[in-house]
């Protein structure tokens, strides 16, 4: 037992000379061997070793099993450590499962402890139950690997091992063990798996159904493996970061690729965006393949308060905050310049400082190109010039023949999404627009050899 373990350990670098581990031990048979082989394991290689029990709190005798833990322990002489954490008020709390809270409980008290790795005692029968589960959860082929050697510092030295010849080590020993009650009933789906899938499994189907299904999760982690790199770079080539909570997609060179890898990297956007893939199901992902393929602007909202939307050729998946950042909506200022040389300033609600200034042009001057920065022609202003958003009406001319546009028009000839319309800024003079704000000036209010007077406007942020 012990050179099969020591074996997966060199095999996939678990443990160095030097590691802090915290080994998770539940009192159970395969957390119980685990203990026994990582104090063997630490004859050959030097590294500290503490114990970490977690009480759930769920069952009245789970106090026997913290003493029997914190028993073997003092036997030899690891540090134990017990945390009592109310499993079944944080599920409530969390609105998950009591399974999924337990998980959640451990790892955290496994991680109180700074360790360089964490040592569980997950197993074979464990990847093989895990791989069922997740068949009929419908995970895709990431649920087929079932659990890992390795998962960043977590570490499972026993992952080659079945639960039989766990327990038959430890009755070679005579070593005793706790039984978890709660392991011996059919309330949990996994319990359900272990207890009545499985048997009639090796009874019916094929006596060594839970071997052949845990190397099959082995032969599915390596195909995995190389497939994942195609979907990063297929990411690395679609996807675009726009905020901390938000990626852009882009619609056309997402849709050029092959339909795997479409929706891996709609999933790799769900666990970019933070949420992970926990709960995003072949649903989630197909609905949003399928607002890819929809013309104009429509929207979807998904689990973890994430909304897709999409405009155009890209689509934009955003975690949207119970209080949206405020937009222009509504925005309306009038610009009240006196003379020569006055000066006007504002603040919009997006966060953006608008000034502009009078000045008289000079000879040889250069006409600034920057989207942030223009210069118009005063002289040919006809009402009082107005900072606002659209109104019905509102037009630009587009060209040296003075050919008008309505602004409706040029948004959607240029793909401004019709989200965003209505809190863009406009310079106005009337309905005629003299410049649309980070877009193009009106061709009319252009800076000619006429010209006398220039109205000099800068934006930028606050």
């Amino acid at each position: 037992m012990i050179d099969l373990m020591a074996e997966t350990i060199r095999q996939f670098n678990m443990i160095e000379e030097g590691d802090h581990v915290v080994a998770g031990i539940s009192g159970g048979a395969d957390s119980v061997c685990l203990l026994l082989n990582l104090v063997e394991y630490q004859k050959k290689v030097a590294f500290d070793l503490e114990v970490v029990h977690v009480n759930h709190l769920i069952r009245e005798d789970a106090s026997h099993d913290a003493s029997f833990v914190k028993g073997l322990c003092d036997k030899y002489d690891i540090p134990f450590y017990l945390h009592e954490i109310d499993v079944e008020a944080l599920a409530k709390e969390k609105h998950i499962s009591t399974e999924e809270a337990g998980r959640i409980a451990r790892y955290e008290a496994y991680r109180e402890h700074k360790p360089t790795k964490i040592a569980v005692g997950h197993h074979s029968s464990d990847v093989a139950e895990t791989v069922l589960l997740n068949m009929c959860r419908g995970t895709g082929i990431h649920g087929m690997v079932g659990v890992p050697a390795v998962s960043g510092d977590v570490i499972r030295p026993l992952i080659r091992l079945t639960r039989k010849e766990i327990e038959e080590y430890l009755d070679d020993l005579g070593q005793e063990y706790c039984t978890d009650s709660t392991n011996l009933t059919t309330d949990y789906t996994r319990n359900k798996i272990r207890l009545e899938v499985m048997p009639y499994l090796e009874k019916n189907i094929n006596s060594r159904a839970e071997s052949h299904i845990s190397d099959l999760a082995a032969d599915v982690r390596e195909a995995e493996e190389y497939l994942m790199t195609k979907v990063r770079e297929a990411y690395d080539r679609i996807v675009t970061c726009v905020s901390e909570n938000a990626l852009e997609i882009a619609v056309p060179s997402l849709k050029n690729e092959n339909i795997y890898i479409q929706k891996e990297v709609i999933l790799e956007v769900f666990g970019s965006l933070h949420v992970g893939r926990k709960d995003i199901g072949r649903i989630h992902v197909e609905s949003v393949l399928s607002l890819c393929d929809l013309q104009g602007e429509k929207s979807l909202d998904l689990p973890y308060g994430i909304r897709a939307l999409k405009q155009y050729d890209k689509l934009t998946m955003r975690i949207c905050k119970e209080a949206d950042e405020k937009d222009n909506s509504g925005f309306e200022e009038i610009i009240e310049l006196d003379d020569i040389n006055a000066e006007w300033e504002t603040a919009t609600d997006s966060g953006l400082k608008v000034r502009i200034s009078l000045a008289d042009r000079e000879e040889g001057s250069d006409i600034p190109s920057s989207e942030c920065t223009k210069w118009l022609d005063y002289g040919k202003i006809e009402c009082s010039p107005m900072l606002r958003t659209r109104r019905p009406g509102d037009y630009l001319t587009t060209d040296d023949q003075m050919h008008k546009k309505s602004l409706k028009d040029y948004f959607v000839d240029e793909k401004i999404p019709r989200s965003e319309r209505d809190s863009i800024l406009l310079l106005a003079d009337g309905s005629h627009i003299m410049w649309v704000l980070g877009h193009r000036i009106s061709s009319y209010y252009k800076i000619d050899e006429q010209t006398k007077r220039i109205m000099k406007i800068d934006i930028s942020e606050l």
